[in-house]
């Protein structure tokens, strides 16, 4: 991947913590913040490239599901998520 996709890639992923106000959307814990779609769209998406996962983020932006969780919050909803929603 070129050296320039990668850092447009960064700076998207960077816009969108910004305008879900960097903090846990459960907890508000600014630390270890993961993206986290809230209705989810299977794990595909983990494997891409950076590029791929910025373009994946920024669709499920404007299409209102997604949120910022720090990692403990983001287990605890990935654990329901499996019983709620199996693959």
């Amino acid at each position: 991947m070129a050296k320039r996709q990668r850092i447009w890639a960064r700076k998207a992923l960077d816009r969108i913590r910004v305008v879900l106000h960097g903090r846990c959307n459960h907890c508000g814990a600014t630390e270890s913040l993961e993206m986290d779609c809230i209705i989810p769209k299977g794990h595909q998406h983990h494997a891409a490239g950076i590029s791929s996962r910025a373009c994946f983020y920024r669709a499920q932006l404007r299409l209102g599901n997604l949120q910022l969780l720090c990692t403990q919050c983001h287990t605890k909803k990935t654990s329901a998520d499996a019983e709620r929603f199996p693959y």
